[in-house]
């Protein structure tokens, strides 16, 4: 039985550069509820036969190696947009003080780059998928490149 929590768990820390494990940014708890709800869209945007249970986080029947490299993707995408989105709220800051000046605005500008590359990712391997192209081996790219 695959442990899709488990293995996508692995597959979003490499993608998102989070795999010192003596100080992960973000928990193993956190990453499994962006995973099991990354399984839900991706079983809505594909169309599959997967049921998802959200409560006990699981998927059944266990699912295929496509269907797990879109989830990981979906998570990359969804967690990149949250971290865009909180930080063009509250870390677009400019603050001049006499002579000394502090200009944080370009932070954010990184981060939009970084979701919408992620989620132009998730979107052309869904695309790929529902051509019926097999996306297996996707996963191993990072999200800024160009495959």
């Amino acid at each position: 039985m695959t442990d899709i929590i488990y293995t996508c768990t692995n597959y979003v820390r490499i993608l998102i550069d989070d795999t010192d494990s003596s100080d992960y940014e973000y928990s193993d708890k956190r990453l499994s509820d962006l995973i099991i709800m990354s399984c839900s869209y991706v079983n809505n945007d594909t169309d599959s036969k997967y049921t998802v249970d959200l409560c006990s986080k699981t998927v059944s029947p266990d699912p295929d190696s496509n269907f797990i490299n879109l989830v990981a993707l979906k998570s990359v995408c969804l967690l990149a947009s949250a971290q865009y989105s909180r930080n063009a709220r509250t870390g677009d800051v400019k603050v001049n003080d006499g002579v000394t000046s502090v200009d944080l605005k370009g932070l954010s500008s990184g981060l939009k780059d970084f979701s919408k590359t992620a989620c132009e990712n998730y979107a052309r391997e869904l695309n790929n998928y529902l051509l019926g192209r097999d996306i297996r081996g996707v996963i191993v790219t990072t999200p800024n490149s160009e495959s």
